[in-house]
């Protein structure tokens, strides 16, 4: 660490989480969100920092290098924290966001990228969930983020369980029959696999490629991720697309993905009367 960041082995110990915060945010800030900030700090070195940083990610990292060690994903090189902020150390992957470059790509490239991505898709596909693995993170917790996040209490090993917890509703009058009315829409015998959970073009990194267009360097950002149903990567690739939005990214989602619109219209039926 000491290495990484600069310090002298000898900094004194009493001010070395300063001089580490101190570090770190000199480096090249390469993106910032309420409270969240990532820093390239060079030698292929960046650090996502925020007071809200979800730990999973770091235990997310460690299991796809392990189980999947071709994906093109960031390798997790530690994780501190310093007060109220966390600190995750990783990996860096070359390119741009595919959310900058999307509107310049010619239709050859953007079937190359949803080819490139289905490949990346068919390796999480084919991560075994361990036995004993509840759903969700590797910490055994599911996240469902909308509005605002919701976190199961307890942990989920089968779909029946999942579908409970999304019916959890913060709205005291929904009555008890509403609620089984639409439990009885949702299906219970989806495959479980390892999803992304945020599949956006902020997150998918491009670079150029010698025939003018772009190829898939890396997906990042995997704090969504872990064990959930199969439908679940298509409905959460969608939680940000937005009624007006023109864009034809949303014709180019991996084949792999898509196929669940039932589900996401079941989904939609109970956010809008459940959740919000």
């Amino acid at each position: 660490m000491y290495n990484l960041l600069g310090l002298a082995p000898a900094s004194d110990p009493s001010n070395l989480a300063q001089l580490i915060l101190e570090r770190v945010v000199a480096g090249k800030k390469i993106w910032g969100l309420t409270g969240r900030a990532v820093f390239d700090i060079g030698e292929g070195v960046v650090v996502k920092i925020g007071g809200d940083l979800d730990h999973d990610e770091a235990g997310a990292m460690r299991f796809l290098a392990e189980r999947a060690p071709s994906l093109p994903a960031p390798r997790c090189m530690g994780l501190i924290t310093i007060g109220k902020k966390s600190l995750l150390f990783m990996t860096k992957i070359p390119g741009d966001t595919l959310e900058r470059r999307w509107a310049t790509l010619n239709t050859e490239s953007k079937v190359d990228i949803r080819r490139s991505l289905d490949e990346a898709i068919s390796i999480l596909r084919s991560i075994e969930k361990p036995e004993r693995q509840p759903f969700g993170s590797s910490s055994g917790r599911c996240r469902d983020i909308r509005m605002s996040d919701r976190y199961t209490e307890s942990p989920v090993h089968d779909e029946v369980a999942f579908n409970k917890f999304l019916l959890t509703s913060p709205q005291p009058r929904i009555s008890s029959s509403y609620k089984s009315w639409i439990a009885s829409m949702l299906r219970t015998d989806h495959r479980i696999v390892f999803t992304h959970g945020d599949l956006h073009p902020r997150n998918i990194l491009v670079v150029d490629s010698p025939d003018g267009g772009v190829r898939l360097s890396g997906i990042i950002d995997w704090e969504a991720s872990g064990f959930y149903p199969e439908y679940w990567e298509h409905l959460k690739a969608l939680n940000t697309r937005d009624v007006r939005d023109e864009s034809d990214w949303w014709t180019h989602l991996p084949s792999s993905v898509i196929g669940y619109d039932q589900e996401i219209a079941v989904d939609r039926l109970l956010e809008r009367s459940l959740i919000r």
